[in-house]
């Protein structure tokens, strides 16, 4: 028989009482959790700003625009800004390089480092290249620049015909002022999944419950329908992968990746997937799901005929400044600079790992498949391109980083089977900065490497390179190698 619930007396209630505790934890968790999740998403915006005379943000010297002939090193120019990501864009000299700077709300200006021509590239033909061609203009790698109203540019070494700069304004999803989602997001957490969310209410309710008096384990009938509540409320909170637009299957003139037959093997451990934050989290309220819906990006993800055969690590070039609920806003900027200034289809990266150890899914395509990138022409072509989030030239990456890194990439080489211990050969398409010729055929020691192994750039980052064979070894032990 189903016993109603009936509160107790509180001389009866005893020790139950201190379940209360725990129970209003999980409510203060869950509630922002559903609230901020149901909140308004507002889609990152770019706007081209015109760089003025040094001093023009105060008013205290007109706004002049930025020289249209050429500029000699020691230039300098800044602009406000509504924005927490910027990039620097000219006609010229490609090889020219940029100081960046941003002034924080305390009025302070901070140096973000000094930036070149963006090393992320896509393969001669490629949609994401034939889309790239219609910009016209060089561009620089993408400085998160966080809360800032101001930002101030100087030319380092190079020349330009005329620059100016691309700022992002992206923010993570909202929620209505008052929620109490706008209270949990005060509270420094980051963003925490409606499925979670939903867990962490169900569970201070039933406990809330159980404190005040309830006793389901005295009816089979109460224990049945908790049970049940549980395995409905899990399969609810599945998050399922978005419907990418249409995809084709790479085909191409130009020489792809090609391995010696050694680099697979049918007997290949897997390692476990590891938790990913997909498209449908971070990309909620991006347009046409995130994928350029350009005239030349039009067929959809490129998925390559012969699946993965190695990896390479990237880092992003952004300030390791930042929290973890800064991470999802920045991967959105990081897409909106990619698309609307450098041109790609979508994100240039498959995958993307922040400080905190948090895995974004890049690229749209699936995760589990080989979609084919931006990253690392001319071998994007069955490669994953996976990026630190943050800049590694001076410093290493976090522990909490590493290890997702290489939890990532031990899974993703052993959905294909590939065995990471076993040097290989590859073959060199066409297009991109790249240190190889078409058709050249280069011989890799790793199934994960560096973009510097493969291409003209100094990514990922003087401090962690010299750190890349313990990461191949961590990911080979992880596959249980």
């Amino acid at each position: 028989m189903f016993h109603p619930f009936h509160p107790r007396s509180p001389r009866r209630l005893g020790r139950r009482a201190l379940l209360l505790v725990p129970a209003a934890v999980l409510l203060a968790f869950g509630l922002p959790a559903l609230a901020a999740d149901g909140g308004s998403v507002e889609a990152p915006t770019t706007s081209h700003v015109v760089l003025g005379a040094p001093g023009s943000v105060d008013g205290g010297v007109g706004a002049e625009a930025a020289p249209s002939g050429p500029a000699a090193p020691g230039w300098s120019g800044e602009a406000p800004v509504d924005a927490n990501l910027v990039g620097i864009t000219w006609t010229g000299d490609p090889s020219a390089e940029f100081s960046v700077e941003a002034r924080n709300p305390r009025g302070r200006w901070v140096r973000y480092g000094t930036v070149g021509t963006a090393d992320v590239s896509a393969e001669a033909g490629s949609s994401d290249a034939r889309s790239a061609a219609s910009v016209g203009r060089n561009a620089s790698e993408p400085v998160w620049i966080g809360r800032s109203d101001a930002v101030r540019v100087r030319l380092e070494s190079g020349s330009f015909a005329d620059v100016g700069l691309d700022a992002v304004r992206s923010l993570p999803p909202q929620a209505p002022d008052g929620a109490a989602g706008a209270f949990g997001g005060s509270l420094g957490f980051g963003s925490v999944d409606r499925g979670f969310g939903v867990v962490l209410v169900l569970a201070g309710l039933v406990l809330g419950t159980v404190a005040l008096g309830w006793s389901p384990w005295r009816s089979r009938r109460s224990l049945a329908a908790l049970a049940l509540l549980g395995v409905v409320t899990l399969v609810a909170c599945g998050e399922p992968e978005p419907a990418p637009p249409p995809e084709t299957t790479t085909t191409t003139q130009a020489p792809t990746t090609t391995l010696a037959p050694s680099t697979t093997t049918t007997t290949a451990p897997r390692a476990p997937q590891p938790a990913i934050t997909l498209r449908t989290s971070w990309a909620a309220g991006l347009p046409n799901q995130g994928w350029n819906p350009g005239a030349d990006c039009v067929d959809g993800p490129e998925i390559a005929p012969n699946g993965v055969r190695f990896a390479v690590i990237h880092h992003t070039v952004n300030s390791n400044a930042y929290g973890p609920a800064d991470s999802p806003a920045m991967v959105r900027a990081i897409w909106s600079y990619e698309v609307n200034t450098l041109g790609f289809c979508d994100l240039a990266y498959n995958f993307i790992v922040d400080a905190y150890g948090q895995i974004f899914e890049g690229r749209m395509g699936g995760i589990t498949r080989a979609v084919r990138g931006a990253h690392a022409a001319p071998f994007n072509v069955g490669t994953v391109g996976a990026a630190f989030l943050g800049t590694f030239t001076d410093v290493q990456p976090t522990e909490a980083a590493w290890k997702s890194m290489a939890g990532l990439l031990a899974w993703k080489l052993g959905l294909f089977r590939v065995d990471p211990t076993v040097p290989f050969i590859a073959t060199a398409g066409d297009g991109g900065c790249s240190r190889f010729p078409p058709g050249a055929q280069v011989l890799l020691p790793d199934a994960v490497v560096g973009h510097r192994d493969v291409g003209c750039t100094a990514c990922p980052g003087d401090a962690f390179y010299p750190q890349l064979p313990w990461m191949q070894g961590d990911v080979q032990v992880r596959m249980g190698f």
